[in-house]
């Protein structure tokens, strides 16, 4: 499994805007998986998972079988990416809906103003 197959799944899987960049210092191209929160998620070859404050995590991809347990790692990489804040990109939450991460639910809430 390449990094690449990965990406397309997670476009396929309704992340969008994924861009891939040069990083300057390295040389390394990475892919920006757009998470929307505080902190960047950024995908290198070798499945190296980097976010802010210099986080960075090798995914130890012969522990994955499919692309779509490499999607589960990481989602869960992104909710690290949140530091307290409640900012994110909703693609990133509508994909855990869909890998059975997140379970949805829907409320109702009815305001009542009085004169």
């Amino acid at each position: 499994m390449e990094v690449i197959d990965v990406v397309k799944a997670l476009v396929v899987g309704g992340i969008s805007g994924i861009e891939m960049c040069l990083d300057r210092e390295t040389g390394e191209v990475y892919y920006d998986l757009k998470s929307g929160a505080k902190s960047h998620l950024h995908l290198y070859e070798g499945f190296v998972v980097k976010g802010r404050y210099g986080y960075e995590n090798r995914l130890d991809i012969a522990e994955y079988t499919t692309v779509s347990d490499v999607m589960g790692e990481l989602f869960l990489e992104f909710k690290k990416c949140f530091y307290g804040r409640d900012f994110y990109n909703p693609d990133w939450m509508e994909l855990g809906v869909m890998l059975g991460l997140v379970e949805k639910k829907v409320t109702t809430t009815t305001h009542v103003s009085y004169k």
